[in-house]
């Protein structure tokens, strides 16, 4: 009985430092819409906490500065999930653990979605320690370093976990490769960052490389699996920075993310990662933009998630290749975002949030 009420408190504490943090994210991506000084009338106030109210244990008001911005970029609705209410009460259970930790690691990807999609052209990667090469069989780190000394094409190496904002993802050619193959060999780089995924560069579409060629422009498509229903939540393309070889937004204003249709029409503006609207990227207009394969990228992204209903929003990065096949770079259970995203397509759980917020409660309940 104790033990059970520390429990609970340190879930309560736990959910509003989070929640607090949350807040302050929206806040500061959100603040070149919240300049107007407009503030939310009585009645949206209340249709908001009528809305989320009987899930979250934190003010209501945690989350109006996010329906002010969005209401300045769209219209009031009181569907948007701000992420202070998003993350600390609905994401984790959406999404249980340990399940989201294992289906987000890059390493797993072949094995858990064989689902024919198309994968980059992994030569390496490790899983607890162990190297496999290209066929999923395990090799010596000696091996794994000959087979990468063999390439002679450019390679990108990423961390097999926690990679947001692009973090530990780096271009090798050369004698970045040389190097490498010397910290593998003396274990090394498994020391500084654990599992890793080493993969040749996917050459892309013409409609996503003219936004930024340096960079795999992916599409984000966020899916949601609820009562044996998959549905198509956000449709965003990210763009990376000049020079740039992810796609990441980050929070400054170097990338961008930009909505797309499902007839693949791009919106007319996309947002930087602080928030700022913009018109172009890397001087090319958004306007009159048509990604013509979107469908294919759509049909991937829920053919996907059908091998993993168990976490039920998931945020894919897909991206079409040279031949526009759609190539699935990784699936997003950990934290899915959803703020950018609504900013980008609306609220994020559509016509289906009654049905996600009945979900969430009955849970509550039973927990």
């Amino acid at each position: 009985m104790v033990f059970s009420r520390i429990l609970k408190l340190y879930s309560y504490i736990s959910s509003r430092r989070t929640a607090k943090l949350q807040k302050q994210y929206d806040y500061e991506h959100l603040v070149p819409f919240l300049i107007s000084g407009r503030g939310l009338s009585c009645d949206e106030k209340n249709a908001v906490a009528a809305k989320w109210g009987n899930i979250i244990n934190v003010p209501v008001k945690w989350g109006f500065p996010y329906y002010q911005a969005l209401k300045e970029i769209d219209t009031f609705n009181a569907d948007y999930l701000p992420s202070a209410f998003y993350y600390p009460f609905i994401e984790g259970i959406l999404n249980p653990s340990p399940w989201r930790s294992a289906l987000s690691h890059k390493s797993m990807l072949h094995h858990v979605y064989n689902c024919g999609i198309a994968f980059p052209n992994t030569l390496i990667c490790t899983y607890g320690g162990v190297y496999f090469n290209k066929d999923r069989r395990p090799v010596l780190r000696s091996e794994a370093a000959s087979i990468l000394r063999q390439s002679n094409v450019p390679l990108i190496f990423k961390p097999s976990i926690d990679t947001s904002q692009g973090k530990g993802v780096k271009l090798l050619s050369g004698a970045d490769i040389d190097l490498l193959c010397n910290d593998i060999e003396s274990g090394a780089v498994f020391s500084a960052c654990g599992d890793f995924v080493i993969q040749e560069l996917v050459s892309q579409s013409e409609d996503t490389a003219v936004f930024n060629p340096s960079s795999l422009n992916c599409f984000r498509v966020t899916t949601l699996s609820l009562d044996n229903q998959i549905s198509i939540c956000s449709i965003a393309l990210k763009c990376g920075a000049p020079k740039a070889v992810v796609d990441n937004i980050g929070r400054g204003k170097r990338g961008v993310i930009v909505g797309v249709n499902r007839d693949g029409c791009v919106s007319d503006a996309g947002f930087f990662g602080n928030g700022e609207l913009t018109l172009t990227h890397n001087g090319i207009a958004f306007r009159n933009k048509r990604i013509e394969h979107i469908g294919r990228v759509l049909d991937a992204a829920v053919t996907l998630h059908k091998y993993v209903p168990v976490c039920r929003l998931i945020g894919w990065d897909i991206a079409l290749d040279e031949h526009n096949v759609p190539v699935l770079i990784e699936g997003n259970t950990v934290y899915p975002g959803i703020s950018m995203e609504q900013m980008c397509s609306g609220p994020i759980f559509g016509d289906r949030t009654n049905e996600v917020i009945r979900y969430i409660r009955e849970y509550q309940k039973i927990n």
